[in-house]
């Protein structure tokens, strides 16, 4: 598989050359300061603009990183060079960086990604960690004990970073309740579908993002009245006393679409008073609505 990192570049050449050679991308794309004291002349700079430090003296100098490499045709400039005009500007980081991630994903699809955040301003740093979240990019970081606080010395190792707390929390407490309000059950299956499948989740983890995914599921299979089918899914969640509530009703759906549909299966139904499956058609009506709101809302917001 082709294999794309990007990497944050700062002052220190070193551990960029480190996370290089440990990941062996097949392409790299560097992200820079631009200007005459930014960044990239670590990475298009003629002669030797790379240092090697000892405090303040100055021991040895280098080229440039990707001579260095030998990347060759790993590198080009005209397609691998973000610039970042305000490096202490987290918005542009970000933005520029999304805005390469989102052509090169639909440019190569099928391509491994990368992020290395240990170079650059602490903006750039957390704007290539942001859009890598947001896009599912596997996240490094090139570090080693530290002897003080200025920066990595020789000896670093590359390692993945642990974001898995980071993404859950993310999907759980702010993406969820939004797809929830709009009755996006779909959008918030997929979500939940992406932690099962594609992290190691902690079991205690595993086990809730479980009970979210059948809830969901319930809940999207009920919106498409298949009653039964959510029954399934829901009933077994009924300790929790939300998902309670709404399966005694859901029972008395399917009883009460049972006395006018006599080819409808309405055995696991309990009795009510009789009314309840029009109340589920109103109830639905009430979402359809709902949600076309919303669309001519976003549509309104998307043309300012």
């Amino acid at each position: 598989m082709h294999k794309i990192l990007f990497i944050t570049v700062g002052g220190s050449h070193q551990p960029i050359i480190t996370a290089i050679r440990t990941l062996e991308p097949d392409r790299v794309v560097f992200i820079c300061s631009d200007g005459s004291k930014g960044s990239k002349s670590q990475v298009i700079g003629q002669g030797t603009p790379c240092e090697v430090r000892r405090s303040t003296e100055v021991i040895e100098r280098l080229p440039n990183i990707p001579t260095q490499l030998e990347l060759g045709n790993r590198f080009q400039a005209d397609r691998d060079l973000i610039l970042i005009q305000e490096p202490d500007d987290l918005s542009e980081c970000y933005e520029e960086i999304k805005l390469c991630i989102q052509k090169i994903q639909q440019d190569s699809p099928n391509s491994q990604m990368m992020a290395d955040y240990t170079g650059g301003t602490k903006s750039m740093s957390v704007g290539l960690a942001m859009a890598s979240v947001d896009y599912q990019i596997t996240l490094y970081v090139t570090t080693t004990v530290r002897t003080n606080i200025i920066k990595i010395e020789r000896g670093e190792l590359t390692g993945k970073a642990s974001v898995v707390p980071v993404v859950v929390q993310r999907t759980i407490e702010q993406f969820l309740p939004i797809f929830l309000q709009q009755y996006n059950y779909p959008a918030a299956i997929a979500q939940l579908k992406r932690l099962l499948s594609s992290m190691s989740l902690p079991p205690e983890t595993r086990r809730k993002i479980q009970t979210l995914y059948a809830c969901c599921s319930g809940l999207d299979a009920w919106d498409r009245f298949e009653h039964r089918e959510a029954l399934e899914l829901l009933e077994p969640q009924m300790k929790h006393s939300e998902i309670r509530q709404l399966a005694v009703f859901l029972k008395r759906v399917i009883n009460s679409r049972g006395q006018i549909d006599k080819n409808f299966d309405s055995s696991s139904g309990t009795e009510g008073h009789g009314y309840e499956i029009v109340q589920d058609l109103l109830n639905n009506a009430e979402r359809r609505a709902a949600q076309e709101v919303m669309m001519m809302l976003l549509a309104d917001f998307i043309e300012l």
